[in-house]
């Protein structure tokens, strides 16, 4: 599977660009400059071709869901010494959330496009900077990443638009919640430490790198937050407000664990005396977790209140039996399959002195000959 990487364009959908009777706007998707990852797309390398062959427009990239629209064109242009790729993009308002979305991008609440892409080729510069020289364009996405989640809520409510509100809720879900995200899986047999995490993510969201938990002036909160399903909203800036780790760094990147998403999930409700999760975030929290287990393929398991007992068992089923079980399984398909093949491996049957070779001959004489001139030896001592 090839990786794919999501880049970010800020502020691309202008206002006088939006054209209300078609449902339609212009964008820029992606621009030639270094980004805050210290990488640069190139667009000359920027293959379109096989985006343009079923060109939907996602929100969130939630390539799991409907689509909320399509992308009418695309072509490269420079401004000012700087490549871009522009693109025309219209909605189809044919369920709620590209009605929400397209009454949120009018409103000029919606203003961000972002594109996934799969690396070909690329090139590292003296000073840092990596060129991506050829990629594949794979999906874009109109998205919405403010810096501070509270102030969009607040922002909207100054206009009292309710549907502003609505979707910001369902965006970045109760205040303490962590957004839902989908972040790729690492293997299902991975084992799960909470602490070995915590402290790959204080690294992974350190300016320095350091991770050092007695400088928490150098964590990236909003970055560090991504690792987590909850965290106390009115302590951002302390480690301990973070709860319900369940993703690893790997390479630099967030991954998800499966075995630490079955523990946040248990610990939420009910298991290794819960998670000290306020009563109001439960719901929005579970919602965050339940959207990992539909991204892994697993249904989720009920809300409800599950004495701890009960929670702990579903952990250790999770975590131990049902690996066991897969295992178990994996042999007994070894096992049958052995059973079906073996019978008929039979001895080759014996040829003929006709069918032998005349080096068959001699191997067949040789080895006797060999065995009596040895007891022979034997009987003279």
């Amino acid at each position: 599977m090839e990786d794919k990487i999501i880049k970010v364009i800020a502020s691309s959908i202008e206002a006088k660009s939006i054209n209300d009777s078609e449902h339609s706007f212009i964008g820029v998707a992606s621009v030639e400059v270094v980004d805050r990852d210290n990488e640069v797309v190139v667009i000359d390398g920027l293959d379109i071709s096989e985006y343009m062959k079923n060109p939907v427009l996602t929100f969130q990239h939630q390539y799991n869901e409907f689509p909320i629209g399509r992308t009418l064109w695309l072509k490269a242009t420079t401004d000012d010494g700087v490549k871009k790729l522009i693109g025309k993009f219209q909605l189809h308002l044919k369920t709620e959330q590209s009605k929400t979305v397209w009454e949120l991008i009018k409103d000029g609440y919606l203003r961000t496009l972002s594109i996934m892409f799969a690396p070909v080729t690329y090139e590292d510069s003296s000073d840092g900077v990596r060129y991506w020289k050829t990629s594949k364009l794979l999906e874009i996405a109109v998205v919405t990443i403010p810096a501070n989640p509270e102030a969009f809520i607040e922002s909207v409510s100054e206009k009292n638009s309710t549907l502003g509100e609505k979707v910001a809720k369902s965006i970045y879900g109760i205040k303490g919640a962590v957004a839902t995200h989908s972040i790729p899986f690492l293997d299902d047999d991975v084992a799960w430490d909470g602490t070995k995490a915590r402290e790959q993510l204080r690294k992974w969201a350190s300016s320095d790198g350091s991770g050092d938990p007695d400088t928490p002036d150098t964590i990236d909160w909003s970055k560090y937050k991504q690792g987590f399903a909850w965290y106390d909203d009115e302590n951002p800036e302390t480690l301990g407000a973070y709860k319900l780790p369940h993703h690893y760094i790997v390479n630099g990147e967030l991954r998800t664990c499966w075995r630490g998403v079955v523990s946040a999930m248990a610990s939420l409700l009910g298991a290794r005396g819960g998670g000290e999760i306020p009563e109001k975030d439960i719901e929005a929290v579970y919602k965050h977790l339940a959207k990992h287990y539909k991204d892994h393929g697993t249904e989720p398991p009920e809300l409800k209140q599950w004495t701890p007992g009960e929670a702990e068992a579903y952990l250790m089923e999770k975590l131990y039996f049902e690996p066991l079980l897969n295992g178990l399984n994996e042999i007994n398909k070894v096992k049958t399959f052995l059973l079906d093949v073996i019978p008929t491996l039979k001895a080759t049957p014996e040829m003929s002195d006709t069918d032998k070779g005349v080096g068959d001959i001699r191997e067949e004489e040789e080895k006797p000959k060999a065995f009596k001139i040895k007891i022979k030896k034997e009987e003279q001592k």
